[in-house]
């Protein structure tokens, strides 16, 4: 069983044709965090993952891979 869960901020940031620091600006969420959310360096807070969820209009399943 795989305990890791894998965010997909990039591709969906990228699908809606914003680059990091656009949503960075949209969000006031640094490039770095947003960053080390993409790479999966850190797991983001819960009010993290449903902010961004709501700026880029998708649901927190369609966010994470678990």
């Amino acid at each position: 069983m795989n305990d890791i869960v894998k965010c997909r901020l990039r591709e969906i940031r990228l699908n809606h044709g914003l680059s990091l620091r656009d949503l960075e600006t949209k969000s006031e969420i640094s490039r770095g965090h947003l960053s080390n959310y993409e790479n999966n360096k850190v797991q983001m807070s819960i009010n993290t993952a449903v902010r961004l969820a709501k700026l880029l209009n998708c649901t927190l399943d369609e966010m994470f891979d678990y």
